[in-house]
């Protein structure tokens, strides 16, 4: 990545676009599209099934997918701690070496700290949040972790 003074100001700088993370970034679309696809057509179908399978032989299923969502959901936390912990430790945004499309001023101003706070609480809250939320239904982890005999196949 190049810093290239802007045409619009000489004081404002730019990171302009390689061809390297361009491509980058395709692929990384690519991948989430080809992961959502597979969703659709590879897991939906299967969670279908498992409504209709009877209870004690869907535990098993309802656990995997528990799990499936869970660390799908704490995947943007740890990607919220990161990005808010290199924003405050280079303090600009886009921080350095970051992949960008087109060409884009680097912002080093309060707003900058005042986001990457704002990522690290984001990527905080949401493993306290699932945390409160399995500890509100005690029921979710008597289904998870919970023995045949305490859910009631035995």
């Amino acid at each position: 990545m190049r810093l290239v003074n802007s045409r619009s100001s000489i004081n404002q700088k730019t990171l302009e676009p390689t061809f390297r993370g361009r491509v980058t970034i395709a692929v990384l679309y690519v991948v989430g599209f080809a992961w959502y696809v597979s969703f659709k057509l590879l897991l939906a179908p299967i969670t279908k099934e498992v409504t209709k399978m009877a209870y004690c032989d869907s535990i098993p299923w309802v656990r995997g997918e528990v799990l499936y969502f869970s660390i799908l959901m704490m995947m943007p936390s740890v990607l919220f701690l990161f990005q808010g912990y290199r924003i405050l430790k280079f303090k600009q945004w886009p921080i350095p070496d970051a992949y960008v499309w087109r060409p884009t001023v680097i912002q080093s101003d309060f707003w900058v700290t005042f986001q990457g706070c704002f990522f690290l609480l984001v990527g905080i809250a949401i493993p306290v949040a699932m945390i409160i939320s399995l500890t509100a239904f005690p029921e979710i982890i008597t289904l998870l972790f919970g023995s045949p005999a305490e859910i009631g196949c035995a």
